[in-house]
């Protein structure tokens, strides 16, 4: 699409798709309640109120993620833009490689967050 931010977010899309889940909104901005600060959430789909990040273990390991943070403080980082996050949605959900992989457990997680299935 043009707006996926890692090619997880690509797999996640192609699995909505295969999984019959509706195509979410891609990279929608959020302002924190608390702090103001801008956030940016992987996929948002608006007829269930639920917020979807698709994870790997880049955002805690790679210099280029980390941008001269340590891992803690990345970690203390994105607790603070999660709560930040849930605090405007009705459901929020993680996945990881794996769960895109199999497939599975990707659909466990987005149908415990509320979003159904279109097909």
């Amino acid at each position: 699409t043009g707006f996926a931010d890692s090619v997880l977010e690509s797999l996640s899309l192609v699995c909505f798709r295969d999984l019959g889940f509706p195509r979410p909104q891609q990279q929608r901005e959020y302002r924190g309640l608390v702090n103001g600060k801008q956030y940016w959430a992987d996929f948002y789909w608006k007829e269930f109120d639920v917020i979807g990040e698709a994870d790997g273990a880049a955002k805690y390991a790679d210099p280029e993620f980390l941008r001269g943070r340590t891992v803690e403080q990345a970690v203390l980082d994105e607790k603070e833009r999660e709560d930040e996050l849930r605090a405007q949605c009705s459901g929020f959900l993680r996945w990881e490689w794996a769960d895109a992989w199999a497939g599975a457990p990707l659909a466990a997680k987005l149908v415990r967050a509320g979003v159904k299935r279109t097909r």
